[in-house]
């Protein structure tokens, strides 16, 4: 196996495990949209339920999530797979993308059975919250960051660099 490969697996099986764990623990030990204080109040765990696709828009339209959602998923793992074939994926590129898929897999996992996702994550202050959220969500987030900030700071690779890895 080759080192972006390896990295990008690695990345994707650790989002993709730790989400389906932490939303599988927080069915069964949290009571559904009862907060549980972590930080005071700035950081507390509240189950909820999410049945839009970004941060509950179109929440109302059935299927519809689940479709987009595979049909981005799908999309992704096509150029992915033909990115790094033609070596185009750095290793350091790779962990952000990885991230970024094995989070999308999770909420779509997630969502499959009643069309919904698990939500737990609850930050804030007083009335004023952030959507509740997910590890799924944050590996995308954080992956899309990197990702980006990579964009911004990486040297273009040379042709010997992609070999070397």
């Amino acid at each position: 196996m080759n080192r972006p490969f390896s990295r990008m697996l690695g990345a994707f099986l650790f989002a993709l495990v730790a989400d389906i764990l932490s939303k599988y623990w927080a069915a069964a030990a949290l009571t559904p949209f009862q907060p549980r204080p972590v930080f005071g109040a700035f950081f507390r765990l509240t189950l909820g339920y999410n049945s839009g696709v970004a941060f509950s828009m179109f929440d109302e339209s059935g299927k519809l999530p689940v479709i987009l959602t595979g049909i981005i998923i799908f999309g992704g793992i096509v150029w992915a797979i033909y990115a790094l074939r033609r070596g185009e994926i750095s290793a350091t590129a790779a962990i952000p993308i990885g991230l970024i898929a094995g989070g999308a897999l999770g909420n779509f996992v997630d969502r499959l059975p009643d069309g919904h996702v698990t939500d737990f994550l609850d930050f804030g202050w007083g009335i004023w919250r952030f959507a509740t959220f997910n590890l799924a969500d944050s590996a995308i987030v954080l992956g899309t960051i990197f990702l980006m900030l990579l964009m911004l700071f990486e040297k273009e690779p040379s042709p010997t660099d992609t070999a070397a890895e």
